[in-house]
């Protein structure tokens, strides 16, 4: 008997091949639910890859043809009566709504009613299952985070009332102003700036159900800090000007054209590396806050990522590795790029819903004072 895993990859490959979209996380879901299965029991594994393979209704019957193809029987049906079954209502409730709840659905024995919060429903929900409209609204509520960095001390001095650094060229102009009296002494005192932060988000193939919205995180960083963007895949590619425009959509459509690797391969490493000798060497890493938004995938010697991350945060105040992965039940960073680069991460952090990039935004904004 196939193992589990040799059950997902196949069933995932012939539904991609059918032009169902499967996001990485859902095969790898898949295949963890099945490994608590018994796979010889066809009812309970349609129903678990429905739950986790199908995202589109409108997909359901080239769903079931699959299965058919694959397993060999036609995808089982729910066949309890309705005197058997108790219904169970999903109440998504309005916020700004002042009606009371308990007038739109009474319950009783054979009706139960399940009361969430729109908002609070859809900030949980993983961004790869996310329809159309979902994802125009978590856009939208990505856009109004607030990414406010830690300050830290400048090199540069500005006037003050007092302090111990004497300003001697404002101190001395005023003694000759005043032939040679000294009316009062001039200070200095070091000044205070936002970190710098630096996002570098993944828009490989792997990454395509997420990259939008972490794109989105990036122009919100824009907006709240002084940041740098860049997308790495099989190469790096600054994006700071494209995100700068006022009009978010405007502008993520800008940055789409201009990454040529979009939705492609992945050399993380080799990225890293361009990016430390070109930009990184320019002081642009130095001090500041680096996020990389990644699942980790790398085609590249694992030897690179190591070294790249090294050298990384040497000069970076704090490395923040965000990987959507992350929160699936049992993960562990096995992947050859993920476990290179995690000794050099100070914080790993998931990314796959907007209550993990509302983290993710606590977290910046607490990295570090000094």
């Amino acid at each position: 008997m196939a193992e589990p895993i040799e059950i997902a990859v196949g069933f995932v490959t012939l539904l991609r091949d059918s032009g169902i979209s499967v996001p990485l996380t859902s095969s790898v879901m898949f295949s963890e639910s099945l490994s608590l299965l018994d796979v010889s029991n066809l009812n309970e594994i349609y129903w678990a890859a429905r739950a986790v393979l199908l995202l589109r209704l409108s997909d359901l019957d080239r769903f079931n043809q699959c299965f058919s193809l694959y397993f060999g029987i036609n995808p089982v049906t729910d066949r309890e009566s309705a005197a058997e079954k108790k219904s169970v209502t999903m109440l998504i409730e309005d916020e700004d709504s002042s009606s009371d709840p308990q007038e739109a659905l009474s319950e009783d024995e054979d009706h139960t009613a399940l009361r969430f919060s729109a908002v609070e429903v859809l900030k949980q929900k993983d961004f790869s299952r996310l329809n159309e409209e979902e994802m125009k609204e978590i856009s939208e509520l990505v856009r109004r985070l607030k990414v406010s960095p830690p300050l830290r001390t400048s090199l540069r001095a500005r006037s003050a009332r007092s302090g111990r650094q004497v300003d001697m060229r404002k101190t001395i102009r005023e003694v000759v102003r005043y032939d040679g009296e000294i009316i009062k002494m001039s200070y200095r005192s070091r000044s205070h700036m936002r970190r710098k932060v630096v996002v570098l988000c993944d828009v490989s193939g792997s990454m395509e159900p997420y990259a939008r919205v972490l794109i989105r995180f990036a122009q919100a960083s824009l907006m709240g800090a002084n940041a740098e963007v860049f997308t790495i895949g099989t190469r790096l590619t600054r994006i700071t000007r494209e995100l700068s425009g006022h009009d978010f959509d405007e502008a993520l459509q800008s940055a789409t054209k201009a990454v040529r690797d979009w939705s492609g391969g992945t050399r993380l490493g080799d990225s890293l590396v361009q990016f430390n000798n070109v930009y990184g060497v320019r002081g642009m890493a130095r001090g500041s806050i680096v996020v990389l938004l990644s699942d980790g995938w790398d085609r590249g010697d694992p030897v690179t990522m190591a070294k790249a991350m090294e050298r990384l945060s040497r000069v970076a105040h704090q490395v923040i590795w965000v990987n959507p992965l992350k929160a699936m039940p049992g993960y562990a960073p096995l992947t050859r790029g993920m476990s290179a680069a995690l000794p050099f991460v100070d914080e790993f952090l998931d990314g796959h819903c907007l209550d993990s990039l509302e983290k993710l935004a606590e977290v910046i904004s607490h990295a570090g004072d000094n």
